[in-house]
């Protein structure tokens, strides 16, 4: 008996060993749990109680405290702990933001609130959302607190009280299970309903413009049109008045994280900060022989980084740096040494603990991945070893980072580009140390108004990233088009990086298998032969591409073309009567009453039918439908049949 008890509970201690092995670096995978947790609680199909995150993180808080003395039970009940902690953190946050919300289409109407963020999109048109909103005919306890609106120009301004007539409906559920969930979004950032504006927008009360808005109307006063929209996205992270084209061209040229605000524009700031004032406090020997001019430095380096922080908009690649900045030059007060894989997991718990619903956005996933791999690089001693350390170290950190976000890319944009290597070896070195210390620059003097000869020496650096960006996009096939990536796949991934890069010894690379794996997936997927909506019909050609057609009002297409590939653009068709044959049957759509009653009387040629009024099958009226077709069997899916707080059915 003591045999059979000693064999069961070996591999048991064989993973306590393990555990001991990695040492301190087990306190990297808290962020891992802790994201764990809110994942579980976001994927769920139904709310759970409000108590069962509060009692589970208290039950499992005692677990921990009664396996403190055992090494290897405290683990598991550490990795409970975070779990449920994340999994209530997300509950707790998931109702403190709850707003209320349109929840049917309704007529034109007239609505009031204060202009709180201004998106240009181009061709005579932009968006604003307002704040302190309020709407004739609705009670102020039912309306929005929040609402976006697509306005024409000319915009108004940030912080401007305003009054106009619009078109207000409900957020939109996504329009498939890979896609862009308009409802999740709006949801968190508290906006309640969204709509077209009728007529003109009158003023009530005019704002005086923002610092944003101030530095991005000098910076475009100064420069050509296109150059000051990338130039005021590279100062400020807003890329929305860039041109299609250009966005298009930096996407497919693997540059677009440029115009995000990240760690190299949070680094040149506090970089430049520190040594300014070092410098200056060294020359005052009155203090530089009582105090540390490192430590001053470093504590005005944080200040300097945070303003930039709070002047940029303050998204998530840009919390991510600072947090790790601050870890590292907040480790000068203390003299040690900076950790950066400490900082990049605090970073990661502290955002989670924050905006926890960050964790299913692009930009968490993307930012942390990329830093994270270049964290493993540093950690490795490669970099010491590469000879033309330039060049060479580019070319690596462009490599690691394209490896460790391609499968959130594939996840999210549903395509890769193949030629980033070169994109980012022609335009790194040009903006890290022309453009961007040249736009910083520029940004200091402004007061001065002696800003303008760097406004145009950064011109020039853009005007060369640009055509280099242009040169590759290209390029033969510039992208790579992939199938929907699941959800588990991408988990699968994620976890394998995770693996890869805090594990100790050759057992990280067992984290490769599910993250090579998760690219073969898809591959083996079913994939629906036919997606329905209320305003659009789609589908999948023998080739795997799509065809589609949107009816008056569809405000689905671009989420449909962005849930399967870009290459699809092109590819709209016109019809009434809209029928697809894939393995000898037939599936169709009647987006008329004519043509729904010729359908009926044809019935049984169709394997599905979805028609306006009769026979077939009715069109959702919220969410959409997937149908699946394999050996035989037809199998019909609905992508919002979840009841959660932030889905159209339960606002």
């Amino acid at each position: 008996m003591q045999f059979l008890f000693s064999k069961a509970i070996f591999p048991f201690f064989r993973l306590a060993d393990f555990a001991a092995f990695q040492g301190a670096r087990l306190y990297l995978w808290t962020p891992v749990f802790f994201g764990a947790g809110i994942a579980f609680y976001f994927g769920l199909d139904g709310e759970p109680l409000r108590t069962h995150g509060v009692f589970g993180t208290l039950l499992a808080g005692f677990l921990l405290y009664d396996c403190r003395r055992l090494f290897s039970a405290k683990l598991f009940a550490a990795a409970l702990f975070l779990f449920a902690a994340g999994f209530s953190t997300a509950q707790i946050r998931t109702a403190l933001v709850s707003t209320p919300a349109v929840k049917v289409r309704m007529k034109t109407t007239l609505v009031a609130g204060t202009v709180e963020k201004v998106e240009e999109r181009g061709a005579g048109k932009g968006r604003i959302v307002l704040k302190n909103v309020s709407v004739a005919g609705l009670p102020a306890a039912a309306a929005p607190r929040k609402i976006r609106l697509s306005v024409p120009d000319p915009l108004p301004a940030e912080g401007a009280v305003i009054e106009a007539k619009a078109l207000l409906s409900p957020p939109s559920p996504p329009f498939s299970a890979t896609g862009y969930d308009e409802s999740f979004s709006f949801y968190f950032k508290r906006i309640g309903a969204k709509g077209v504006v009728r007529g003109k927008i009158r003023e009530i009360k005019p704002a005086a413009p923002s610092p944003r808005r101030r530095i991005a109307n000098r910076i475009r006063s100064v420069l050509p049109k296109e150059n000051g929209i990338i130039a005021a996205a590279l100062v400020l992270g807003d890329k929305s008045a860039l041109s299609e084209k250009t966005a298009d061209a930096y996407r497919t040229a693997g540059i677009a994280h440029l115009l995000a605000v990240s760690g190299l524009h949070l680094g040149l700031v506090a970089g430049f900060v520190f040594m300014l004032v070092r410098n200056l406090l060294s020359l005052i020997p009155a203090f530089a022989l009582r105090y540390s001019t490192k430590k001053a430095a470093s504590a005005a380096a944080i200040a300097a980084a945070f303003g930039y922080l709070l002047l940029a908009g303050a998204p998530v690649s840009a919390v991510r740096a600072f947090i790790m900045l601050s870890f590292a030059l907040s480790a000068v007060f203390f003299d040690r040494r900076a950790l950066s894989a400490a900082s990049i997991a605090w970073a990661a718990l502290l955002i989670l603990l924050i905006t926890p619903e960050a964790l299913t956005g692009a930009a968490f996933c993307l930012s942390f991945s990329a830093a994270a791999a270049l964290i493993a690089l540093s950690e490795s001693g490669i970099f010491a070893r590469l000879p033309f350390k330039a060049l060479s170290g580019t070319l690596l950190t462009a490599a690691a980072a394209s490896v460790a976000t391609a499968p959130f890319a594939a996840y999210f944009f549903k395509r890769l580009a193949v030629w980033t290597l070169a994109g980012n070896i022609m335009t790194s070195a040009v903006t890290a140390f022309c453009v961007m210390p040249a736009l910083f620059a520029a940004v200091l003097l402004m007061p001065a108004g002696c800003d303008a000869p760097f406004l145009k020496i950064a011109g020039y650096g853009i005007d060369l990233i640009t055509a280099a960006a242009e040169k590759t996009a290209s390029l033969p096939r510039p992208t790579a088009a992939l199938p929907a990536m699941p959800l588990y796949a991408v988990i699968a991934a994620g976890l394998g990086e995770l693996w890869f890069f805090l594990i100790r010894g050759k057992a990280r690379l067992f984290g490769l298998i599910p993250f090579a794996a998760a690219f073969v997936v898809p591959y083996f997927t079913p994939r629906p032969v036919m997606i329905v909506s209320q305003n659009v019909v789609a589908f999948r050609r023998e080739d795997g591409t799509l065809t589609f057609n949107a009816g008056k009002g569809a405000r689905f297409v671009r989420d449909l073309l962005l849930s399967d590939n870009a290459q699809d653009k092109e590819i709209q068709i016109k019809c009434d009567l809209c029928v697809s044959e894939r393995g000898g049957r037939k599936f169709a759509a009647a987006r008329t009453k004519k043509a729904s009653a010729a359908a009926c009387a044809e019935r049984g040629k169709y394997a599905v039918l979805y028609t306006k009024t009769g026979c077939g099958r009715r069109f959702p009226s919220d969410g959409t439908e997937e149908v699946y077709f394999k050996d035989g069997n037809i199998v019909i899916k609905r992508t919002e049949d979840r009841f959660r707080p932030w889905t159209p059915a339960a606002r």
